[in-house]
């Protein structure tokens, strides 16, 4: 059951990280004045906070359910070090877009 857990995270994980590394590469090659690209980088940046937001009511869900309790300390163990590692890039990502916005604008 535990392992069934972490293994669910991981693989929500993975599907948000694959997310970040994909708005992380739009933000390279795509911001400039268009705002088409500009649209698409909002929609993709949303796309990752949505998918991050159903990551934590995921992961709330397992850490509340009665099974999983007695082993939180375990997940929370496994998955600790990849979900920051993403959360930190996801938040850098978007920082950065938005420093990189700013300067096109000015």
């Amino acid at each position: 059951m535990v392992t069934e857990s972490i293994d669910r995270l991981e693989h929500e994980l993975s599907d948000l990280e694959n997310l970040v590394n994909n708005l992380g590469e739009c933000f390279e090659k795509e911001f400039s004045g268009d705002n088409s690209k500009q649209t698409a980088i909002v929609n993709k940046s949303c796309e990752c906070y949505n998918k991050q937001t159903e990551y934590l009511h995921i992961r709330e869900d397992i850490y509340e359910d009665e099974k999983y309790i007695l082993n939180r300390s375990e997940i929370q163990d496994k998955i600790k070090p990849k979900e920051t590692k993403i959360f930190k890039y996801l938040s850098e990502t978007i920082t950065e877009a938005k420093k990189n916005y700013l300067n096109e604008e000015n």
